[in-house]
């Protein structure tokens, strides 16, 4: 399917250990693997009395509550700052976020620099999120502390042959430091040079990174194990390549982004649509439906639906009305029993319709910037119905985690659901 069967088979048996215990959810009507609202993983720190215990909250603590629309704002607003309080409360003194080592033995068979790749994601989210919400004192400072780290530390290289993890890093560092750029204050001085110098470095593992069809992904080698593995990647995916499509088409002028290099980047992601309106997870010559639990159905492309109406609108798609983004907004809400199911689950893809519980966060953050490209007078209510989902997984000290407990995705989660709760608020 979606990797190839080797390492399909490594992560299975990294796995195991975790999986051999995990609940059973056989039945479509299970609307979570957990009780809403309660994690049943322990976090980091672990021990259940421990100061880094999952805290457990019930729904009712836990949801925004229905109401008039300055409650509902007003409760997003206080999970919003849970998290960013989270983030700058756990930042390490020399401004980054979590490690680059092993949480555990679901990461053993990754590369430092993978483990490296996704830390510098993480960290480039992490200063998204501090960006969008409120300019206290404690927030600039760790956005400041983030962006000398995510601009001074060394790049990460090519994990292996078929791993190109690294992209991760070229992808979001490139994001977070083109809305840096749009920033004056933080473009004065050393840090705005620093800004520059490293979003053109960026941007060159981007020109590295592209595939031979366009797009960007995280692993080389395509869906078949006889694609050879090239300098040139040969596999791309949609939601890699939509996530970074804005910031290329908004990088300042003098990082050099070449509009040829940004065109097939679009070009290619307008091919992974598929009629009913969902998003190939990669690009397929003749698409497919392979059994009636596929990736490429509607409930297996949520998150890719968000992120690549998001990007399409973007830039400048005519074919992405008003009526596709709700469209695409309502099959959201309609099948959100699938991204639940998946939360937390420890093995890539495999819940329903090949879901990830990573998907879980990341599709949220650009369901809520779908929201903000609808007419100013529907958003409030999509928002409304949006924010319930982003909460009721956050504990008690502001952080929230859709798969495995470790550094990278706890803190990715975390940022994505500030990013996501702070679309729309003011404040």
């Amino acid at each position: 399917m979606i990797l190839g069967a080797r390492r399909m088979v490594a992560m299975a048996l990294a796995c195991a250990p975790v999986a051999s215990s995990w609940p059973s959810s056989a039945g479509l009507g299970v609307t979570s693997p957990v009780e809403p609202g309660v994690s049943s993983l322990a976090g980091p720190g672990a021990g259940a009395a421990g100061p880094g215990a999952i805290q457990r909250r019930d729904t009712a603590q836990n949801d925004i509550p229905a109401g008039d629309g300055s409650a509902v704002a007003d409760n997003a607003r206080a999970a919003r700052d849970r998290a960013l309080a989270y983030l700058v409360e756990t930042q390490n003194a020399d401004g980054s976020w979590g490690q680059p080592v092993l949480a555990g033995i679901i990461e053993g068979i990754w590369h430092p620099d993978a483990l490296y790749s996704w830390q510098m994601a993480a960290v480039s989210l992490c200063t998204m999120a501090l960006m969008s919400g409120p300019a206290t004192d404690d927030n600039r400072a760790a956005l400041r502390a983030g962006l000398g780290w995510l601009t001074d530390s060394d790049l990460p290289g090519r994990p292996g042959d078929w791993d190109t993890d690294h992209h991760w890093a070229g992808l979001y560092g490139f994001v977070a430091l083109v809305e840096a750029s749009a920033r004056r204050e933080l473009m004065e001085g050393e840090l705005g040079e620093a800004i520059g110098r490293r979003g053109r470095e960026f941007y060159a593992m981007l020109q590295r990174g592209q595939s031979v069809n366009g797009g960007w992904a995280y692993y080389d080698g395509g869906i078949n194990e006889d694609v050879p593995i090239t300098v040139v990647p040969t596999w791309d995916t949609s939601f890699c390549t939509a996530l970074v499509i804005p910031a290329l088409l908004a990088a300042p002028a003098e990082w050099g982004v070449e509009e040829q290099r940004v065109a097939r980047a679009i070009d290619y992601l307008r091919r992974c649509v598929l009629p009913d309106g969902a998003f190939a997870y990669d690009l397929n010559a003749i698409p497919a439906l392979f059994g009636g639990l596929d990736i490429n159905a509607i409930p297996g492309s949520l998150a890719r639906i968000q992120v690549g109406n998001w990007a399409l609108v973007r830039a400048g798609d005519r074919s992405r009305t008003a009526d596709v983004l709700r469209a695409g907004l309502e099959s959201f809400f309609e099948h959100h029993v699938y991204l639940d199911i998946a939360h937390q689950r420890p093995i890539p893809h495999e819940a329903h319709f090949a879901n990830s519980g990573y998907f879980y966060y990341f599709g949220h953050y650009y369901g809520a910037l779908v929201i903000e490209l609808l007419p100013e007078q529907e958003r409030a209510a999509y928002h409304a119905r949006l924010r319930p989902h982003l909460v009721r997984y956050q504990n008690e000290p502001g952080w929230a985690c859709d798969f495995n407990h470790t550094d990278s995705l706890r803190l990715s989660s975390t940022a994505f659901l500030a990013l996501a709760l702070s679309a729309g608020l003011e404040g």
